[in-house]
């Protein structure tokens, strides 16, 4: 599989719009979505501990918002790490960000400039700044 840099995903994403008329919250919903059925198909106990998404304020980070809303609705307990600035909110992360404040998530803006976590966060962390899933080592 190839992976994009930031940049290449934008010109992916806006040609996709443009040529195939897919608008970007239609791709980010499915991207979300598939996100969230690759953790549900998950079949480790870690996975009633909850899950933990680190997200930036972007488009990809809105994915990330998506796929938390989808395990939320699956009764998975989520917990939403967001890195950045609220004022840089795409308007598609900031559309995401509100229907999970609506279903009462735990959402923990973190400063920017720190870029620390909690260090509660238990289960499976999600991180699509780094592309990376891990699971905890704890059982809680």
């Amino acid at each position: 599989m190839r992976l994009f840099t930031a940049e290449e995903a934008r010109v992916v994403d806006h040609k996709t719009e443009e040529e195939y008329e897919l608008p970007l919250g239609y791709l980010m919903e499915n991207a979300g979505r598939a996100v969230a059925d690759l953790v549900r198909h998950k079949e480790d106990i870690r996975l009633q501990c909850g899950i933990t998404f680190f997200c930036g304020v972007g488009n990809n980070g809105g994915d990330a918002l998506v796929a938390a809303r989808h395990l939320l609705e699956a009764s998975i307990p989520v917990q939403v790490i967001v890195f950045g600035n609220k004022s840089n909110m795409t308007p598609l992360f900031k559309q995401q960000y509100k229907i999970l404040q609506h279903l009462r998530n735990q959402l923990l803006p973190v400063d920017e400039e720190t870029s620390t976590s909690t260090g509660k966060e238990k289960g499976l962390s999600v991180d699509p700044i780094t592309n990376t899933i891990q699971m905890s080592e704890e059982e809680s």
